[in-house]
């Protein structure tokens, strides 16, 4: 993505996008969503987000104009999120906050040499969470990585 459409993207995600924590049926899946009227806009933001949209009517029996929905989930979603964060408001921040703190990603193996970054950005202060986000797996997992506790013959 370019700069400018990054920045753009930014924009619209500040003042339309919602930052939400997964639904009942899916409470560990993250979702980032925007939604106006305006078609034009929403193509552009899927088109960014690598996604699609849909057409809602909801309202049309009061006169609503159709409002156009865009949205991703999981750790697309909360890839995108932690990317943007630094870029946005106090409020939105906190949303994302939120939104990503319910984030539990499958667990998967991680390599000997990531192992090893692991362990030296944990040293340097990177928080577990935010290790477990960056590696797709959990914070548990990364402290058995911190503590070796995962067998090293395992690591791919």
């Amino acid at each position: 993505m370019k700069g400018d459409d990054f920045y753009w993207l930014v924009g619209i995600l500040e003042g339309e996008g919602s930052f939400m924590k997964g639904s009942p049926s899916q409470p560990k899946v993250p979702q980032l969503c925007v939604s106006m009227t305006d078609e034009d806009i929403i193509l552009k933001a899927a088109n960014l987000l690598g996604s699609t949209y849909r057409r809602s009517n909801r309202g049309a029996d009061k006169g609503w104009k159709p409002s156009f929905i865009t949205t991703i989930r999981g750790k697309r979603a909360v890839d995108f999120m932690i990317k943007i964060e630094p870029y946005m408001s106090k409020r939105r921040k906190e949303q994302i906050k939120k939104a990503v703190s319910c984030w539990k990603p499958r667990e998967r193996k991680i390599s000997l040499l990531q192992a090893r970054e692991i362990r030296k950005d944990f040293k340097s202060g990177s928080s577990a969470k935010f290790l477990g986000i960056k590696y797709g797996v959990t914070h548990w997992y990364i402290y058995h990585i911190i503590n070796n506790k995962v067998l090293l013959e395992s690591m791919g």
